[in-house]
């Protein structure tokens, strides 16, 4: 049988349209699909990008005088009220009132029941001696760090505690502010600077913040 010519040609028209709309197709589900990657890809990394520590407005960004640091630290109210779950165990980070920082003009620095973490897993507490300087975080946040050496037989990091803690606040007095686990979590336990009064009965230390 002879096959007519116009009707072969028909077929090998319509074959090649075909495979060519069959290829563009192909074309233009694998740019759709990859175009989409694109787009998670960058979304993704917007989102990352986006990650930010809460505190971060509020952190110090000018060179301190050291005789606005140099003082007696206790854990605010708002740290003695928040309860903060450490997130690789979901355990309780203990906050205490008898918490004390201690800055003196010789850099040396004190620590008594200090809470911390240990690679937010589990709570542990800072109590010893040390030294402090004040230190620049990321080119932009000013810090105290503090280089103590841990007297409590409990904790799970050993004997030396070398850590910064960012000073909170535009002008003095400033709050230390130390961070727990990954800052973008935005868990946190501040220490308020404490004013000390001479009064008839004795030494009087209150809160600066109070007096106001």
């Amino acid at each position: 049988m002879v096959r007519h010519p116009v009707l072969g040609l028909k077929a090998q028209l319509s074959k090649s349209l075909f495979s060519s709309t069959v290829s563009q197709s192909t074309v233009f589900a694998v740019n759709s699909t990859v175009s989409k990657c694109v787009v998670l890809v960058v979304s993704a990394l917007t989102l990352l990008g986006c990650q930010h520590d809460p505190w971060a407005n509020g952190y110090l960004t000018t060179v301190p005088s050291e005789t606005g640091i140099v003082g007696e630290y206790r854990s605010d109210a708002a740290s003695l009220k928040r309860r903060i779950l450490l997130p690789m165990s979901g355990e309780t980070l203990p906050v205490q009132p008898s918490a004390l920082i201690v800055l003196s003009n010789d850099h040396s620095a004190k620590f008594s029941g200090v809470p911390a973490d240990h690679d937010g897993k589990q709570p542990r507490s800072v109590t010893g001696e040390g030294s402090w300087s004040i230190v620049k975080n990321s080119g932009t946040y000013y810090s105290v760090y503090v280089r103590i050496r841990n007297r409590e037989s409990n904790s799970p990091c050993g004997t030396e505690f070398n850590w910064p803690l960012l000073l909170h606040g535009k002008r003095p007095p400033y709050k230390l502010h130390q961070v727990i686990d990954d800052p973008d979590l935005g868990l946190a336990v501040q220490f308020e600077k404490q004013e000390r009064l001479r009064g008839v009965a004795g030494l009087l230390v209150i809160n600066r913040d109070s007096a106001h």
